[in-house]
């Protein structure tokens, strides 16, 4: 049984962008396909090994197929769906109360799942605008950590940025120093209203 981390509930709006994505149809739901994680130089950089990248991609693939299936979710929620190292991050808008337990029970389904973290919002879905600066935020979070003197050549493929209405989510396996030192380059961050670390520590 896969475990599945509280989801959180708040009548403050939330919005999403995720690092990557494909748009499809409903209110802006993200399908994770076609990442850049699988090609060029990431794969040298990245702490997962090669076929624990695959099964992310193929996590956050089927996750989002998934979801999207179901036709009450794929017209109402918006979602973002991100995975590292088998920890499957959803965030995103819930508008209505009784699709949360729908959506946690269609992620608990995924195959390869380590566990669930649900910060999805009980809240109206966010506008297209707000993605969009929420997407200028996590640039700006990535640029700052791979500029940071503290983090001499570090390399940001090791840690996955996703933010949603200004609230930053980190995700890696990462050094305990190296993530408190990201953390705070994200929180200088012009438009960042809250940081949430879900590393890994190595």
């Amino acid at each position: 049984m896969k475990k599945i981390m509280p989801f959180l509930l708040t009548a403050t709006l939330l919005t999403g962008c995720s690092t990557q994505g494909l748009t499809l149809g409903g209110f802006g739901t993200v399908l994770g396909v076609g990442h850049a994680e699988l090609t060029g130089l990431a794969w040298f950089h990245d702490r997962r090994d090669t076929g624990t990248m695959a099964i992310d991609e193929k996590i956050e693939t089927e996750a989002t197929l998934a979801l999207n299936l179901e036709s009450d979710i794929r017209e109402h929620v918006h979602f973002n769906i991100t995975s590292y190292n088998g920890r499957l991050l959803v965030t995103g808008e819930v508008p209505i109360q009784t699709l949360m337990p729908q959506i946690n029970n269609v992620l608990q389904q995924v195959d390869d799942v380590k566990v669930v973290q649900n910060y999805m919002l009980l809240t109206p879905v966010s506008s297209i605008s707000s993605r969009l600066y929420d997407g200028i935020i996590t640039a700006k979070v990535k640029m700052a950590m791979a500029s940071d003197p503290k983090l001499p050549g570090f390399d940001t493929n090791r840690v996955k940025v996703v933010t949603e209405n200004g609230r930053v989510f980190l995700m890696g396996l990462v050094y305990e120093k190296e993530g408190n030192i990201a953390v705070e380059a994200a929180r200088q961050q012009q438009g960042v209203r809250e940081v949430i670390k879900i590393f890994e520590y190595i």
